[in-house]
């Protein structure tokens, strides 16, 4: 039986988004990277992919542990930056050679709560689609813009360079969060909250850049202008 096949078909079936995480940047991966820890006392394991529903783990070819489909496990779910892990009981729902996908079957008010708020943002980067620059308002004088669900939207100045290549020199980047603004001029920050300035020292450190992180990662053109600001954000995130 051809295992890959029907390993795709589980994803294409899928009824709930997920989010795909960042290993190969391993200089960004405390503030991508989410483990997970299956019990009972089991390596911590790297996840590949999660949505509201499951996600998707590495799987060790030293250990000896035996997936099955339909098995039932106790999971300690890591987030970025978190205090504790989230707990929850899954089920095995497909396995292959190098990884294995969990379905969330319990999980507490409070862990799902904070699932939930990590996801968020995520979700909405991975919705944002390109506009067409036909559909610039004629104030609207930026070279890009990309916009979501909830009145998500990125706005991006830029140069093009092609001293290596076709790269893309961010020179401004204003940035919509539901009511909050990032944002980023010239390598200088500022945020608005609802109305209220804050300074470029408070943006830095401030969990509005945290978020508008999470949402670039996951846009669908991860590339170009869009990598060149991640790049940027994500070092001065990092420090």
């Amino acid at each position: 039986m051809d295992n890959s096949k029907g390993k795709a078909k589980g994803f294409q079936d899928r009824r709930f988004q997920r989010i795909h995480l960042h290993w190969d940047q391993s200089e960004a991966e405390s503030l991508f990277g989410v483990k997970a820890q299956v019990h009972p006392a089991g390596p911590w394991l790297r996840v590949f992919d999660m949505g509201l529903a499951g996600l998707a783990l590495e799987r060790l070819s030293s250990s000896d542990q035996k997936w099955t489909k339909g098995q039932q496990v106790q999971v300690h779910l890591l987030l970025p930056g978190a205090e504790r892990a989230l707990i929850c009981l899954a089920e095995v729902v497909w396995v292959g050679e190098k990884s294995f996908g969990l379905r969330f079957l319990e999980l507490g008010a409070e862990d799902r709560m904070a699932l939930n708020l990590y996801l968020a943002d995520q979700l909405i980067g991975a919705s944002l689609n390109k506009v067409d620059p036909q559909y610039f308002s004629p104030d609207l004088d930026c070279q890009f813009w990309y916009h979501g669900p909830k009145d998500t939207n990125v706005f991006l100045w830029t140069k093009e360079t092609k001293t290596e290549g076709n790269h893309y020199l961010i020179e401004r980047a204003d940035i919509q969060l539901d009511e909050d603004w990032f944002f980023y001029d010239q390598g200088r920050f500022s945020i608005v909250l609802k109305g209220e300035t804050k300074t470029e020292i408070e943006a830095q450190g401030h969990p509005l850049l945290m978020r508008v992180v999470h949402l670039l990662s996951q846009v669908p053109q991860q590339r170009g202008p869009l990598k060149a600001l991640l790049e940027e954000l994500t070092r001065v995130a990092g420090h």
